[in-house]
């Protein structure tokens, strides 16, 4: 800088002395910085991790399970008493279950509970259930696992999208950084060029070879130049503090930028310049992007939860088979192997909740499409506007690149033709405050050039 920092900007810099990197600050360092330190990136990983477990928890339902019964009669004319354990494993299709089970019991039951009753070495059994009808193609737990494993991509959709529109904001925020750091070296320096001036003048003024005029008129431009040079420290300042939220250190702390870190942009360029707008880009991004790809997902968990609300209208038909065999001694009724099939029927006669519930689900759904056309839309609608802008601003740099290196051409001549004394001083320092104001409305529009380009980027996922 040309001369040294503000107390804000020194007090600024002795906090952000634990980043020992002097290179210039490029952009490729701050979206790293936001891809592994960002708290909403962080947040959405979180989020991520916390889908991660419910889809466990949905593959839970299709746990194994044991059950143990003890039942002991402790009073009455019949003594008896019977454990009955039973392991159940359920699986997807048919909403099946197995189950395993081993019962033993011993001394006299009514007849009303003989099928308590078992040899003394026990009973065991294997068992088969099974929907046939409703239940049959889609129940509780698969709808619930398969709407878990929709919302963990959803999730990752969202990360994806989080970290698109983080990584578009840390590209505004650092160009705008950029921007704002050179506009206020361009004024720094044209107020050192006036300080400078004034001690020239000062000396002439004293030998008598200038009016004292001149001595306050130049006071006059310092004391402007001063003001614009403190505006643009400021604003400086703000772009580095929200620049800082973005830039991170491996502690996650936020790291206000040294000025010395400014990228030198001493000739005036464009840099990454906008080439038009790219149909295939576009209708590639929206296949791809994250925000609506979530709210296809949605839809699909609508769709599966449309589906399983009208099963429920269906009648129930489940089925069991069983097979067992006692051991031991005992009852000769009880020596025979048992094979058992039971069927269960149930029917739903007014149906009104599952009607009610699929139909709210069924409304729900088509309202999301409609949400999802307009979002398409919306994408590409703002796309091409974009790429208007984008296209615009890129002429308009140009011509203002143009415009401030004529501004300096005039300025050189007029230093010359001063010195030569063809000139007015008025004229001079008129010629200098054109020449900074071009080049500090160049990197104006630079700015909210890189600004558009960020919203274009995140459209068209080019981060």
């Amino acid at each position: 800088m040309p001369r040294p920092f503000s107390k804000t900007l020194f007090v600024l810099t002795l906090l952000s002395t634990h980043i020992v990197a002097k290179e210039p600050l490029k952009i490729d360092e701050v979206l790293n910085s936001v891809k592994l330190h960002y708290p909403l990136v962080l947040e959405s990983l979180q989020e991520l991790e916390s889908s991660k477990s419910k889809v466990l928890a949905a593959k839970g339902l299709f746990d194994s399970k044991l059950s143990v019964k003890k039942d002991q009669r402790l009073e009455g004319f019949y003594e008896a008493d019977s454990v009955d354990a039973v392991a159940i494993k359920p699986f997807g299709p048919l909403n099946g279950e197995v189950y395993a089970g081993f019962r033993s019991s011993d001394g006299d039951w009514p007849v009303y509970e003989g099928k308590k009753e078992t040899l003394d070495e026990g009973e065991a059994r294997l068992g088969l259930k099974l929907s046939l009808w409703r239940d049959s193609l889609i129940d509780k737990r698969r709808t619930s696992l398969a709407n878990e494993v929709l919302g963990l991509e959803g999730s990752e959709a969202n990360t994806q999208q989080v970290l698109l529109k983080s990584k578009a904001m840390a590209y505004s925020a650092y160009w705008s950084w950029v921007a704002k750091g050179q506009i206020y070296k361009i004024y720094e320096q044209l107020l050192e060029i006036a300080k400078k001036r004034a001690v020239g003048l000062k000396k002439r003024i004293q030998k008598g070879d200038l009016a004292q005029i001149y001595g306050l008129e130049n006071q006059q431009y310092i004391a402007r130049r001063k003001s614009k040079a403190i505006k643009a420290e400021r604003e400086f300042i703000q772009a580095g503090l929200k620049l800082a939220l973005f830039l991170r250190d491996k502690a996650g702390r936020p790291v206000f930028v040294k000025p010395e870190r400014l990228p030198a942009m001493d000739n005036l360029e464009v840099g990454e310049g906008f080439k038009g707008e790219n149909v295939d880009k576009v209708e590639k991004a929206l296949q791809q992007n994250p925000k609506l790809k979530q709210l296809g997902l949605k839809s699909k968990i609508l769709e599966n939860q449309f589906a399983f609300e009208r099963n429920k209208l269906n009648p129930k038909l489940d089925l069991r088979i069983e097979v067992s065999k006692d051991y031991g001694q005992g009852s000769e009724t009880l020596r025979e192997d048992e094979q058992r099939l039971a069927l269960m029927l149930e029917i739903p006669i007014e149906r009104r909740l599952a009607k009610g519930k699929s139909e709210a689900t069924a409304a729900k759904k088509r309202a999301l499409e409609y949400q999802i056309k307009l979002y398409r839309e919306k994408i590409g609608t703002s796309a091409r506007a974009m790429s208007v802008q984008l296209k615009s601003l890129t002429m308009e740099l140009k011509n203002i690149k143009q415009e401030a290196e004529l501004a300096q051409k005039l300025q050189n001549a007029e230093r010359i033709k001063f010195k030569e004394g063809g000139s007015d001083f008025f004229v001079v320092n008129l010629r200098e405050q054109d020449a900074a104001d071009a080049k500090a409305k160049f990197f104006q529009r630079l700015s909210k050039f890189k600004k558009t380009l960020s919203v274009y980027k995140q459209l068209t996922m080019d981060f």
